[in-house]
């Protein structure tokens, strides 16, 4: 993501200063620059590529209009930013968040009124503030500590969301005047009452659309949604593929095939003898593109994770840091970065089955909420830190009220939930990691492609069922090729008569190999591993911290939640079970940063 930061203030000096300043919270990668723009009051820094999607316009009547990242939209003729001033001038200032794309919108027009607005599920980080007669907007929460208004006090609230969930919820941050823009929501700042409105003009709407369909018809959909999802997207140029060996990515790169005349570089995190790499080598060989292998440096997780610190505040999971390598390696292969993220959880239907058991099976909020809340401490745990008695229990209340407000059959909530409260904060914080290197185009976040999936029932798409459908009857070579399980199972959608004898001798050389040289041959288990060397090595160097963070944490409860680093601390899971001390881990890096500043100011 560039580090985005806008202000409106009629004190050019102060504005000036206060962008200036924020320039530090920017990863310190040679290729940024820094762009500025002025409309009237208003004025925005832009710290990114120097082949950042920008563009920007202003009309006679008064119109400004900034836009950032990608609207898709079908006119080619035309900027972006002319588009949506047509857009506005049609429908009003709710154009600048009702369009399809992973993007900021900053609009002003001749009321002096300020409009923001970003994408359909709010994946893009959208934070304000205001105080007074000053405005702020950025793409970090921490933004807004460098303004000469801002008062630092911490949001208990949202320190015990991440301590739960790994994420602030309510669209809080750690900074209590700092609020998250909501999904599909237009936000409005009017100079001349000091105020600022929202309105939801985007949302997400569940119905049962192909309920009654058969399942011929419901797949049919859903395969023309994803093509045109990925047909959009490849008519905004060139693009390097994110290519794992599971099956989001598979299917983007399939598809992306059928629209691009270009040899699509593809890129993969790991080493070579990871199962990941293994696939997804297959895939690109396949597909006749070729494909660089992106290791990830574990000694460079004190770096990454200071950097990804700074820009989310506590805003997001903390849980990796390894798409930071692949931003680095990005930028060397144009402006744009295609991949399958959020694959699984948008059309996969794989996250909506943490919701479904019991006897009778069926989907419930209790289950849901049971999976969310193992990444975090437990809520008596939380309140017993923060010296808050009862605050973990109430957050979990509002979760529950949050999953029961959603509309739509148990299972259309558990999706909603999973999309608005857990996948913003996770998966759908890794584009804004990517785009310092590339911008991301994600197709499985295609505005026609969720409102396709919005009216399907869990049936159809649930476990994978609808991602293995299409693979198998739109791209068969694809689905004879080895896929990614997690492990050593690399067993394809459609294995081949000959895939048991070849399984066989590829488990054979995998323990040959092994004995040989013993290596965890799963990527994602050495860059979540609590235990392994990035982790350590981030554990020491941020424990001397949590001295440092009495003035929030009860010192005895925080040594006893997070062991110090000679401990060993067991994690069978490497993603689940690890997830609640790096959130720990964030929130004392975070506060010591801000008790740090607070000594400076």
């Amino acid at each position: 993501m560039a580090l985005i930061v806008g202000v409106w203030d009629s004190e050019a000096q102060r504005a000036d200063s206060f962008l200036a300043s924020t320039a530090q919270l920017a990863p310190p990668l040679p290729w940024l620059a820094r762009t500025v723009w002025r409309s009237r009051d208003l004025k925005v820094a832009v710290d990114g590529l120097a082949n950042i999607p920008f563009a920007q316009t202003s009309t006679e009547t008064g119109t400004s209009v900034l836009v950032i990242g990608d609207i898709v939209h079908d006119d080619a003729a035309t900027t972006t930013a002319d588009w949506l001033v047509r857009r506005i001038e049609d429908d009003g200032p709710s154009a600048v968040c009702s369009r399809n794309g992973y993007y900021l919108a900053v609009a002003t027009d001749g009321s002096q009124s300020l409009h923001l607005g970003a994408d359909q599920l709010g994946l893009f980080p959208l934070y304000y503030w205001s105080h007074g007669a000053t405005f702020a907007f950025a793409t970090s929460p921490n933004a807004f500590i460098y303004h000469p208004f801002f008062h630092r006090s911490v949001d208990l609230s949202a320190v015990a969301g991440v301590l739960l969930t790994q994420h602030p919820t309510g669209n809080r941050t750690i900074w209590r005047k700092v609020r998250r823009v909501p999904p599909g929501h237009l936000l409005t700042w009017n100079p001349i009452r000091r105020e600022v409105t929202m309105r939801a003009v985007n949302p997400l709407t569940v119905d049962d659309t192909f309920f009654d369909q058969p399942l011929s018809t419901q797949q049919r959909a859903a395969f023309h949604a994803l093509n045109d999802a990925v047909r959009r997207r490849a008519k905004l140029g060139r693009t390097s593929v994110l290519l794992s060996g599971g099956l989001d990515s598979r299917l983007v790169a399939g598809v992306l095939r059928w629209h691009s005349r270009d040899k699509v570089p593809t890129l993969t995190l790991g080493e070579p003898g990871d199962y990941e790499l293994h696939c997804a080598k297959a895939v690109a060989k396949s597909l006749r593109w070729w494909l660089r292998t992106i290791p990830v440096d574990l000694a460079r997780y004190p770096e990454w994770a200071g950097w990804q610190q700074a820009l989310d505040g506590a805003g997001a999971t903390f849980t990796d840091f390894m798409w930071w390598p692949a931003a680095e390696v990005a930028c060397q292969y144009g402006s744009r970065i295609m991949s399958g993220l959020l694959g699984d959880a948008i059309m996969g239907g794989s996250q909506i089955m943490y919701a479904y058991g019991g006897d009778p099976p069926a989907f419930s909020m209790d289950r849901q909420l049971a999976r969310t809340l193992r990444m975090g401490y437990a809520p008596a745990e939380v309140s017993a830190l923060l010296r808050s008695p009862g605050l973990g229990e109430a957050i979990v209340d509002e979760l529950r009220a949050t999953w029961r407000s959603y509309s739509g059959t148990p299972s259309q909530k558990a999706w909603q939930f999973d999309l608005y409260h857990r996948q913003r904060h996770h998966a759908g914080a890794v584009p804004a990691r990517l785009a310092f290197g590339s911008w991301p185009t994600l197709p499985y976040a295609d505005n026609e492609l969720l409102k396709t999936m919005a009216g399907l029932p869990a049936c159809a798409f649930a476990d994978r069922r609808l991602q293995a459908e299409f693979l198998t009857a739109k791209l068969p070579r694809l689905a004879r090729l080895p896929l990614d399980r997690g492990g050593p199972d690399m067993t394809p959608v459609r294995p081949t008569p000959f895939w048991p004898a070849r399984a066989a001798l590829q488990r054979s050389a995998e323990r040959f190999r092994h004995w040989l040289a013993p290596r965890e041959a799963r990527q994602y288990v050495r860059h979540f591993d609590l235990s392994g060397p990035g982790f350590a090595a981030l554990r020491r160097s941020v424990h001397p911290l949590l001295s440092q963070c009495d003035d929030v944490f009860d010192p005895a409860v925080a040594k006893r939640l997070l062991p110090p680093p000679e401990s060993a601390i067991d994690c069978p899971d490497a993603i689940i079970d690890s997830a609640k001390y790096k959130s720990l881990i964030g929130l004392m890096m975070q506060l010591a940063r801000m008790r740090e500043q607070a000594m400076q100011a």
